[in-house]
């Protein structure tokens, strides 16, 4: 059982077989200036959540995938639904938005989708993902911390916002290459369909190193 994030031991009555089980919460205590006058205190209680305690669930998926944004697939991207491992829901407080390079878009609602599967959830933005920018979203429910990183800056293959030694070892890779591989989409910096000899000179400009 925890409260606030916070694991304490709760004490579960476990009756017989045909007897009702149940879990009972509640609580107690007061302050007082003298013995004789009693402060009482009450107990509140928010919401209850019901599940296994673990280390949390972990996001399995986005739709769109985290990482590099094709620009012209994914022109004023507003919304995005992440899936976790099980059952679950994110809080709009939950959620922290960092950018580099534009004004961090703000979580207006996180939603389940009309009949769609209770471990997915859409979240969605005041305003469309800023093109050349790297956003990241940081998920905390106090338990476990997932983090989504979408970019739409060129070379930033792997979309965490650095143009680094990871990122010159796939434009290698891709060289010579179809920019419609998704790996190799980040790398076509003249836009010409292929990554090759025109697309070494700004992408080498670009490194700027690994991200803080």
């Amino acid at each position: 059982m925890a409260v606030d994030g916070v694991v304490f031991t709760a004490k579960f009555d476990n009756r017989r077989a045909g007897d009702i089980s149940y879990i009972q919460f509640g609580g107690e205590g007061g302050c007082s200036v003298a013995p004789e006058r009693p402060v009482p205190v009450r107990n509140e209680w928010d919401f209850f959540r019901y599940g296994t305690l673990g280390d949390g669930e972990p996001i399995v998926e986005t739709n769109p995938p985290a990482g590099f944004l094709d620009p012209n697939a994914f022109a004023g991207l507003d919304r995005f639904t992440i899936t976790y491992d099980a059952a679950n829901y994110v809080y709009v407080d939950e959620i922290t938005v960092e950018t580099t390079g534009a004004e961090a878009p703000i979580v207006l609602k996180s939603q389940r989708l009309d009949n769609g599967d209770p471990d997915t959830v859409e979240i969605v933005l005041d305003r469309p993902l800023s093109p050349g920018v790297h956003t990241r979203f940081i998920f905390d429910d106090g338990t476990i911390q997932n983090i989504v990183d979408y970019s739409f800056i060129l070379g930033d293959a792997d979309g965490n916002g650095a143009l680094d030694l990871r990122d010159a070892a796939g434009f290698q890779n891709c060289c010579g290459s179809p920019a419609s591989d998704d790996a190799c989409l980040a790398f076509d910096q003249d836009a010409n369909g292929i990554i090759d000899a025109n697309d070494i000179a700004p992408f080498s400009e670009s490194i700027n190193g690994p991200r803080e």
